[in-house]
């Protein structure tokens, strides 16, 4: 697996949206595993790059890819979350992600959902991070804006 990281890393940088979604899909399955192999992984691999993608401008395919790797993340140890998550900003990508919710499909919406939910259940580090970062507020219009109800269930659910 180690070997193969570089190479997908490479990929992640192409201009190719369908190569960047191959890379970004191998890795979600990757970061589906234990947390000595999530940390393996996030040794060889600029997780920046992946936050990156969370804020592509037309794919929601290379989106849904780039929140289930930094969801993935966030649902191991708190140690991976800081180092992959904070240290790189992801709640000001969803947050930024959140506050366009025209972009974004119901079902982006359940996963940056689910990434706010295991990072504010983290650590006081963490859950103060959700807060500072204004997160709680767009939580709150995406309630009051979306028509899925399983995103307002989600949503009340982690504002509770």
């Amino acid at each position: 697996m180690k070997r193969f990281l570089p190479l997908l890393c490479r990929y992640l940088q192409l201009l190719d949206d369908e190569t960047t979604a191959d890379a970004l899909r191998a890795l979600a399955s990757l970061t589906v595993a234990t947390e000595s192999t999530v940390s393996d992984i996030l040794a060889g691999l600029d997780a920046g790059l992946i936050i990156k993608h969370i804020l592509h401008p037309t794919s929601q395919t290379i989106k849904m890819y780039a929140l289930r790797i930094v969801g993935n993340m966030c649902a191991g140890a708190a140690r991976l979350t800081d180092e992959a998550v904070l240290k790189h900003d992801a709640l000001g990508a969803i947050k930024t992600f959140l506050e366009a919710p025209e972009k974004a499909t119901a079902a982006l919406q359940r996963e940056a959902c689910w990434i706010v939910s295991n990072i504010a259940a983290g650590t006081f580090c963490q859950s103060q991070a959700v807060i500072e970062k204004g997160v709680v507020e767009v939580l709150m219009k995406t309630i009051e804006g979306s028509a899925d109800h399983y995103v307002k269930h989600h949503w009340i659910h982690k504002l509770v």
